[in-house]
């Protein structure tokens, strides 16, 4: 994976190589220094070619490089073999360059093949000549050269040369082996090392463009890494010194982001390693000669944010103030603010804005730096919003940042405060004031739960007091009392001047009356307000009494209530001012309805002497009023008990008042209306002896009535309800007949027949309508008078109910099924003693009169079948029928059972048996007929007992048709 990244990031490099018209690229970070070669790693100018040989591993004894050369000596004299004395050629030079370091490294330890040795002294040349002989490897070198055509055995005598010339000091040929190495063989594998060697030649040489052409090129290769972070590095720094300041930005910003992406340090190391650090230093120096802190600015804009942005800005701004150069360095700084408002250090660096503007002798720019601090992060801002919320939260990060900000905060507010405040008290002009205002508000809302808080608002209140805001004023001189600790001294002296902002604003009043009277309010409850918190001051009674005269004066009825109940509540007060206030008090609750609270303030007013007679008149007026009043408001919360037992007691407090009866009378219907019966009947038949001529009088009756029906006094009841009717029969006949019908009704419940008698033979008497309610009389009538065995007038009442259908007749609408079934009934029961006496005349001799006799008996009684059936009430008309069959029927029977005369001999008293037969068969075809009338009303679905008679009497009279017995199936259980 991080071979991959680094493919990657050599990928991106390309592109700032292969493109450097852009203007930017993209970049790391990372740290170093100019000469950092213990980054290199691998081989070096002068290593042995890179190749993979396998041998067989075996024990060697040590052979040195000259021992070895001198045996390549030897075989090249002897051999002729062109090809092979070339390749001894390049063994040999090998060889010649492997001894002379084995002889440099004996010489100097501290010296390895894997370094670039510096050019050596010509005292150390001295001292190595007789043992190194770098010419001789150079000359050998040449020699192969000029034998071999081949590119990579070339390439890399090329290398060899320019290593061989580099430690005898030959800088400038080393440099010429690499030119030639770069140019004729851009592929061989020691091109990025050549170019390396040739920048690091070119830098030294301060040949600063060449140079960033040669690291360019290191870097436009990917495939060995070892020179990549000294090379960016160099290449960085080769562009800043020929001005190439935003590509040279652009390198060095690849560079520490490089050394981030593949440092394996802690973040804390990694900022203080040496390459870092010079790498932003050399950053800076860029952006200084650039726009400074705009171009910083302009490159994360373009680029994308980083973490380490903040900083870039710090070392600019320190590299500033190195040079002393204070206003770029709060420059920058403020430009890091406003680019990261929302930092968690945006704080730290306008502090360092602020701190930057005073260490640089800038007065002036000092105090608009602490109010952008305050505008920036105080309660206002959206830093705050942002910081604050998470730090409730106790996240321990955001708390840090903003208890911090606090702190300077305090600090800046402190001095804004006091700064504007005292150009205020200089100048005297109410802006001056109202500027101080503003930053007094701010801070107050920054630290509202601190200590400080109090003299804050104090120091508010008098800039707006004297700022003439007095309306203000007189809020902040009241917050300062009532939401901060204070000493009762500090209150009072607060307070006073609330009350002087009080007095100022009305005495210099301009607008509308309306609000006018508002503010006249307000100063009322602040003198109310000093009056309570400073009992003991000694013009306590005064304010309160002016206070109630200002209440009354606009009509603040509330007010003047509570004032007078703080002068009622203490006995200190002179008595003529607690007789004005409970006066006060009784009218100020009536008027505004609070009449509990009147009644006891009335009861109070009616304790103090000296009222003139109207005004006790009135007082205990308005105290009967009260109570009534608590009574209807009770009454219509529902609490109906409470309410009527207040209505009386208008009548035990105040018993001449004129509104006793009304509230009595309320009283008695409420007692109604919750069923409460005697209570009503008691203050009814009282308030019928008080109050005899009231108009409500005439009322009570059908209320008693209904209280004693409800009681189960039937008797007094129906006494009511009858003079309610005696009352009402000729102005309203309608409740006269309802409550005559209700009293008789209740006489027959309390059970005085003869009462109930009276009332209903009174009303059968007076009301023939409705139809149906005079035959209920008539029948109760006959029901009672069945029951006292007056059977006479029994009788009378029953013809009356038939009267009623005859003379209304069947079509009439005013007859009703109840009337109708009343008539059927009363001719039906009519009947039964003209049945009976029909069914008791014997037929004697002599026959022919005892037989008239019976048939004016039938005809009587048929009269009242005839009426029955005709009425048409089935319940009537079936027994009717059948009991109309059973006269013929009697009859014929009777007939042939009748008397025979004695005198008549055998054939005699047969052929009077064949007569009496013939003239009863009539009367018994008759009975047929009607008993056959009565069972098809089966076909109506008509079955009743009477149906049943008129089949079982058909079945003794014509059993051959009749008398069959019914054929039956078995049940079956199931659906078909």
């Amino acid at each position: 994976m991080m071979a991959l990244k680094q493919k990657m990031f050599i990928a991106t490099l390309l592109l700032l190589i292969v493109l450097p018209g852009c203007k930017w690229s993209p970049n790391l970070f990372a740290t170093g220094s100019e000469h950092d070669e213990k980054k290199l790693t691998g081989n070096k100018v002068g290593s042995v070619e890179d190749k993979k040989i396998q041998v067989q591993e075996q024990s060697l004894g040590d052979v040195s490089a000259e021992t070895s050369l001198k045996s390549y000596q030897h075989i090249f004299q002897h051999s002729d073999d062109p090809a092979i004395k070339t390749r001894i050629l390049r063994r040999m030079a090998d060889l010649t360059m492997l001894a002379s370091e084995e002889q440099l490294s004996q010489g100097n330890g501290e010296q390895n093949l894997n370094q670039t040795p510096q050019a050596p002294n010509k005292a150390n040349t001295k001292a190595q000549e007789k043992d190194i002989n770098y010419q001789q490897a150079i000359k050998l070198y040449k020699n192969f050269l000029d034998s071999t055509e081949n590119i990579a055995q070339r390439a890399e005598t090329y290398y060899q040369l320019a290593r061989a010339y580099d430690l005898l000091g030959e800088t400038e040929l080393s440099l010429n082996m690499l030119n030639k190495l770069v140019i004729e063989h851009p592929e061989s594998n020691y091109y990025q090392e050549a170019q390396f060697r040739r920048g690091e030649i070119l830098f030294a040489d301060t040949d600063y463009a060449a140079a960033a052409d040669a690291y360019k090129q290191v870097l436009s290769r990917k495939h060995d890494e070892r020179f990549f972070e000294q090379s960016l590095y160099k290449y960085g720094w080769s562009l800043y010194k020929t001005q190439e300041y935003q590509v040279a930005v652009l390198a060095f910003f690849q560079l520490i982001d490089y050394m981030i992406l593949y440092s394996s340090a802690d973040p804390q190391a990694l900022s203080a390693n040496k390459l870092m650090i010079d790498a932003q230093r050399a950053i800076s120096l860029a952006f200084a000669h650039l726009d400074g802190a705009e171009s910083i600015r302009d490159y994360f804009d373009n680029y994308g944010r980083k973490t380490y942005e903040i900083n870039v800005y710090d070392a600019l701004a320190r590299h500033y103030l190195r040079q002393e150069r204070y206003k770029d360095a709060a420059d920058t700084y403020a430009t890091f603010v406003a680019t990261n408002p929302l930092h968690p250090k945006a704080p730290f660096f306008q502090t360092a804005v602020i701190e930057t503007f005073t260490k640089g002798g800038f007065p002036s720019l000092v105090l608009p730096a602490k109010e952008q601090f305050v505008q920036r992060f105080g309660i206002q801002s959206e830093f705050w919003a942002h910081y604050q919320g998470r730090a409730e939260k106790w996240i321990m990060a955001d708390k840090i940042v903003m208890d911090d900000v606090r702190k300077q905060l305090k600090l800046h507010l402190t001095d804004i405060t006091s700064h504007y405040h005292a150009i205020a008290q200089r100048s005297g002009l109410a802006k001056d004031y109202l500027l101080a205002v503003d930053w007094y508000r701010q801070s107050l809302a920054t630290f509202i739960d601190q200590a400080e808080a109090r003299s804050i608002n104090q120091l508010l209140a008098e800039a707006l007091f004297d700022a003439k805001d007095y309306a203000q004023a007189i809020t902040e001189f009241e917050h300062t009392v009532n939401d901060y600790s204070g000493t009762a001294e500090q209150n009072a002296r607060t307070a006073y001047f609330g009350l002087i902002a009080y007095q100022k604003l009305l005495a210099n009043f301009n607008g509308e009356e309306s609000e006018r009277g508002v503010w006249i309010a307000k100063k009322i409850l602040a003198q109310l307000d000093f009056a309570k918190k400073y009992p003991s001051h000694p013009e306590r009674a005064n304010v309160l009494n002016l206070s109630l005269e200002d209440q009354l004066a606009i009509n603040d009825l509330l007010g003047a209530i509570e004032t007078a109940l703080i002068i009622t509540s203490s006995e200190a007060m002179p008595i003529a001012l607690q007789k004005k206030a409970w006066v006060t008090i009784a009218n100020g609750e009536f008027d505004l309805q609070q009449y509990p609270e009147a009644e006891l303030a009335y009861l109070k007013v009616l304790e103090f002497e000296g009222h003139s007679p109207s005004n006790v008149l009135k007082f205990k007026e308005q105290l009967a009023t009260s109570i009534y009043k608590q009574a209807e408001g009770l009454e219509k919360s529902g609490f109906k008990l409470e309410a009527a037992e207040q209505y009386l007691r208008v009548g035990k407090q105040a018993p001449n008042s004129s509104i006793r009866a009304t509230a009595e009378f309320d009283a008695a219907n409420l007692f109604l209306e919750m069923s409460s019966w005697n209570a009503a009947i008691a203050v009814l038949t009282q308030f019928r002896t008080l109050y005899p001529l009231h108009p409500l009088a005439e009322t009570i009756p059908d209320k008693l009535a209904v209280a004693y029906e409800s009681v189960e006094n039937w008797g007094a009841a129906a006494n009511e309800l009858e003079s309610i009717a005696g009352k009402n029969i000729e102005k309203e006949p309608e409740l006269a007949r309802q409550a005559l019908w209700h009293a008789a009704e209740l006489q027959e419940k309390a059970g005085d027949k003869n009462a109930s008698i009276r009332l209903y033979e009174k009303y059968a008497n007076s009301f023939n309508e409705p139809l149906e309610l005079r035959a209920e009389a008539q029948y109760r009538l006959a029901n009672l008078y069945l029951e006292t065995k007056a059977f006479d007038k029994r009788d009378f009442w029953l013809k009356k109910l038939v009267d009623n259908y005859k003379n209304q007749g069947s079509g009439n609408s005013k007859n009703t099924d109840r009337s109708l079934y009343l008539a059927a009934f009363a001719a039906y029961e009519l009947s039964k003693p003209a049945f009976e006496e029909f069914e008791s005349t014997a037929l004697k001799l002599p026959l022919k009169t005892s037989l008239q006799k019976k048939k004016k008996t039938l005809e009587n009684a048929l009269k009242y079948y005839s009426t029955t059936i005709e009425i048409g009430i089935t319940d009537f008309t079936t027994a009717a029928t059948f009991k109309t069959g059973e006269l013929y029927r009697i009859l014929a029977a009777d007939l042939k059972n009748s008397e025979r005369p004695k005198n008549l001999n055998e054939l005699e008293l047969e052929q009077y048996q064949i007569l009496l037969e013939e003239q009863a068969l009539p009367f018994e075809d008759t009975a047929i007929e009607i008993y056959e009338q009565n069972t098809q009303l089966v076909l109506q679905k008509i079955y009743d007992p009477w149906v049943r008679k008129s089949f079982a009497a058909l079945s003794r009279l014509v059993p051959g048709r009749y008398a069959k017995n019914e054929r039956t199936e078995d049940y079956v259980n199931e659906i078909r």
